[in-house]
């Protein structure tokens, strides 16, 4: 009857976190005692739970009997299938009591309801760094040494886990036995592949809070919730533009210094970012993973076959709101509106005159050159 209750009489002294039953109260236990019974025969792993092991045995016989109708993506055990279906079915059967917004995993909706409880966090006692969850804290303790006793014998590299130094050793060997069964892309861990996975399924199980947008990966999510926050710190001294993030001021400063620290191999073409490095070596490859189903075009970036799509459907989602407008991307969009605004900011530094666009800068600062 707790289950249709509600109730939850057993209690965590450690976390507060309750519990219907006695012996699921008991199981927690070891998250905070560290006790843990079950171990793996081929690696010697020790899980808290029979459950938990049995999800690791998975990583080693790759057996996954439970397929998802939709997008064809496997999985171990029947009930991470359950939970992967609510992303296609749009599920979300779990709400908060406060705001009542919905969430498709019980973890989710912890996470979430931290915002509203913020003395809930836990505290790093040598850093100060704060952590929603104790199990995050407790990972996080392990960077500041104590716990890592693993080294890497070629780069002297320590690692807390022998499963960490596994992954990283591939770095050296350059082993990649990890190949994607769509495109034959290959990866030196699973985790890799798995993210790399998303790239066919479509499947995008992060959801931003604010606006809803969903993402792949926790970190495009991560990045993402930055757009929405209103502080930038991080200001260029020389056109005074501003930035959420110093690895961006970096990037930026590139385009003010002309420093080019990226070589291609092959034809010794040099770029600022090593993004454009690796998408300019497309082109040598010849590797095009994304085609179009309905003309056959192949691409090198999703983001190419995303843009050309919208010439066969003809969709513009970016409009005007002065003269209604209408443009494919979002970037066009801005650029339009400086004809309604009449924002200049680029400057030229020879003479001060102003520009709208970056382009137009670019070309008039050859009048200079020449």
């Amino acid at each position: 009857m707790r289950v249709h209750t509600g109730d939850k009489p057993h209690n965590c002294d450690v976390c507060c976190k309750g519990f219907s039953q006695r012996s699921s109260l008991k199981r927690h236990m070891r998250i905070h005692t560290g006790d843990k019974y079950h171990k793996c025969d081929v690696c010697g792993k020790v899980c808290s739970q029979r459950g938990n092991l049995q999800l690791h045995m998975g990583t080693h016989t790759g057996h996954k009997p439970h397929s998802c109708d939709v997008c064809g993506k496997g999985f171990s055990l029947l009930g991470l299938l359950r939970r992967h279906m609510r992303i296609h079915t749009g599920e979300t059967p779990y709400d908060c009591d406060i705001c009542g917004k919905g969430f498709s995993q019980h973890y989710n909706l912890q996470i979430h309801t931290r915002k509203h409880t913020v003395d809930t966090h836990h505290d790093c006692d040598v850093c100060g760094k704060r952590f929603p969850l104790i199990g995050q804290l407790q990972r996080h303790i392990r960077i500041h040494g104590s716990h890592k006793h693993y080294d890497c014998d070629v780069c002297g590299k320590r690692f807390s886990q022998h499963t960490y130094l596994q992954k990283h050793m591939n770095t050296h060997t350059g082993d990649k036995p990890h190949d994607c069964n769509v495109c034959g892309k290959r990866f030196s861990q699973r985790t890799y592949l798995k993210k790399h996975m998303k790239t066919h399924t479509g499947e995008k199980d992060h959801v931003c809070d604010v606006c809803s947008k969903r993402f792949s990966q926790r970190a495009y999510l991560k990045t993402h919730m930055n757009t929405h926050a209103d502080d930038k710190p991080h200001g260029c001294n020389v056109c005074y533009k501003k930035f959420k993030r110093p690895s961006n001021l970096k990037l930026h400063m590139t385009i003010h210094t002309g420093d080019k620290p990226h070589e291609c191999d092959v034809c010794g073409k040099l770029f600022s970012q090593r993004t454009y490095l690796k998408k300019h070596m497309n082109t040598h490859t010849g590797e095009n993973y994304h085609v179009c189903d309905v003309c056959g075009k192949r691409f090198r970036q999703r983001t190419y076959l995303t843009t050309h799509m919208k010439t066969h459907t003809g969709d513009k989602p970016h409009g005007c709101n002065v003269c209604y407008k209408k443009f494919k991307r979002s970037s066009n969009l801005k650029l339009h509106m400086t004809i309604h605004t009449g924002d200049k900011p680029h400057e030229c530094d020879v003479c001060g005159k102003l520009f709208s666009r970056l382009a137009y800068l670019q070309k008039h600062m050859r009048t200079h050159s020449g």
